[in-house]
């Protein structure tokens, strides 16, 4: 198998693994603690000041965990993850009508439709930078006239906070143990705001990328007419 073909495995196998326990580590005060701010009300109001509307396409949702307030500002909220067993936890914490579940590996899945904003939350530094542009350049088949894509996710000064950070097969690894003891490997990059301003500016897209509390960032990114 491909080595980055390997390694996504390798990922999926760990967020699989990981959803028995995901909200409670997501906010808990292991390393995971600082994927999300402090509480799901903070959540709230980042995405509240985001001022999303209309039909909102969220990959990797996990839990749903960014879904519950995604639903509150969109007509409609498409959200996708790979992981079954994510799904399993996000669907009885979802009442809201207007959300619409699927499981789909967002590298090879096609919606078959536009969208006036996608969202994703910690997910980007899981795209392998080989799958970089063709992530994008899907992306662009998905988003309507005007749409844009949002993404939060970690500034390089965050990565001291993965303890077993590595690279094989010149891929960025990062490896962590669940509440079990397994072990486990992961895709994690740790982008930069001038890397993504430029490499997206490449591909076409207009960006803003500003800094976040707590070595965050945001990203907001329109196609370029």
């Amino acid at each position: 198998m491909d080595p980055t073909e390997a390694l996504l495995a390798d990922q999926i196998r760990y967020y699989r693994a990981r959803a028995a326990e995901f909200d409670q580590t997501v906010y808990g005060t292991d390393r995971e603690e600082a994927e999300r701010p402090k509480s799901p009300d903070e959540d709230e109001r980042v995405v509240r000041d985001l001022h999303l509307s209309g039909d909102v396409l969220e990959l990797a949702c996990g839990t749903g965990a960014w879904t519950q307030h995604l639903a509150r500002v969109a007509d409609s909220v498409l959200a996708v993850d790979v992981a079954a067993e994510m799904l399993e936890f996000a669907r009885p914490k979802i009442a809201s009508s207007n959300v619409t579940f699927v499981q789909a590996d967002v590298f090879t899945w096609s919606p078959g439709r536009h969208f006036d904003a996608i969202f994703f939350a910690f997910w980007l530094s899981h795209v392998p930078p080989a799958l970089f542009d063709n992530f994008w350049e899907r992306l662009t088949t998905m988003l309507g006239d005007g749409g844009r894509v949002v993404a939060i996710d970690e500034l390089p000064t965050r990565r001291g906070l993965e303890r077993h950070l590595t690279t094989e097969n010149g891929l960025p690894v990062a490896r962590r143990a669940l509440r079990d003891g397994s072990q486990h490997r992961l895709v994690k990059v740790f982008y930069g705001a001038d890397e993504l301003r430029s490499g997206l500016s490449d591909l076409g897209w207009e960006v803003e990328v500003r800094a976040l509390p707590r070595g965050l960032f945001l990203l907001d990114a329109r196609r370029v007419e």
